[in-house]
């Protein structure tokens, strides 16, 4: 099984032709916002998996590989139809060592449910309407605020140009870092660099509003003929990660025990909150380096929630 070939897992990477036109409608097709409710199974199941990892291994140290994993599954699951193990999976290890290969070479309206039909049957572990509609929102402000691939995919010009008296050779390399721009732009986004999932919110009506603040879709999947195909399902997939994460655990931040020494010399000591320093890695998709923080069910009964035999329906 060939998942390096880099025409069929980076379409993104391959020149304008027939054969890409072709690939790009089949993309389309399987991946339309209708059609992803057929994934709906791999999709819950792997975010279950998630939950249990997370449950069983909390260190914050491990949330990366544990989000990585998730997305691994998921992708694999539905691509290829596998099985993805607990742990040292072949194939999920193969598909990371390809795609970081690639990543250091390249260094609607306001009901939610109707853009994503995959999102009306969602899994028991969530609370009502009212919360789903909030994760909605975190979800467009975790989308917005910090877009994952900043600098975008390099394009390579295919013929010479010229844009605002400066010449663009064919073969020269180019980055749409536009997105980023956008996303923050202060008149779309007032404190565009505060992470407010606020601003999409109505207070009057308590439902996503685009009018307050504009889906940050217009920018965050990329546009033109190369935005992504798998928007829609990653939009679910992300969708489900968070309003699971978010009504099984409460994450807090950590508290640690330093001494003081004052100006008598007596030393004593006090607990003081260890603050996020939002440091990332930096490469073609950004991700936060390693963080403190403590991560806990926020019940016995989530906690036995979470444990309980998936039982899915494939209606």
């Amino acid at each position: 099984m060939d998942f390096m070939n880099v025409d069929t897992l980076h379409p993104m990477l391959v020149q304008v032709s027939a054969g890409w036109r072709k690939t790009r409608r089949v993309a389309h097709h399987s991946l339309h916002p209708v059609s992803i409710k057929e994934y709906r199974p791999q999709i819950i199941k792997s975010t279950r998996a998630f939950l249990k990892r997370l449950l069983n291994d909390p260190d914050p140290f491990n949330i990366i590989p544990h989000i990585r994993h998730l997305a691994g599954e998921t992708i694999l699951s539905i691509d290829y139809g596998l099985q993805i193990q607990e742990e040292n999976d072949p194939y999920l290890e193969m598909s990371l060592v390809g795609l970081q290969t690639f990543a250091d070479a390249a260094v609607p309206g306001a009901f939610l449910v109707d853009s994503f039909p995959l999102l009306k049957d969602v899994p028991a572990w969530l609370p009502g309407a009212s919360f789903k509609r909030k994760a909605s929102a975190i979800v467009y402000e975790t989308l917005r605020w910090r877009d994952v691939a900043p600098t975008g995919v390099p394009h390579l010009l295919s013929t010479e140009d010229e844009y605002e008296g400066y010449r663009l050779r064919a073969g020269a390399s180019s980055f749409q870092t536009l997105g980023r721009a956008m996303l923050h732009d202060e008149t779309m986004y007032p404190d565009p660099f505060t992470f407010n999932p606020d601003r999409f919110i109505n207070p009057d009506t308590g439902q996503v509003d685009f009018m307050r603040a504009r889906d940050p879709s217009h920018a965050c999947w990329g546009y033109g003929r190369r935005i992504c195909p798998g928007r829609h399902m990653a939009f679910s997939s992300i969708w489900l990660a968070i309003a699971s994460l978010i009504s099984m655990f409460n994450s807090e931040k950590v508290k640690e025990k330093v001494r003081v020494v004052g100006e008598d010399v007596i030393g004593w000591e006090e607990e003081r909150t260890v603050e996020l320093t939002h440091e990332y890695v930096s490469g073609l998709a950004v991700m936060p380096k390693p963080f403190k923080c403590v991560i806990k069910p926020r019940s016995k009964e989530k906690a036995g929630l979470i444990c309980e035999p998936l039982i899915q329906d494939h209606d």
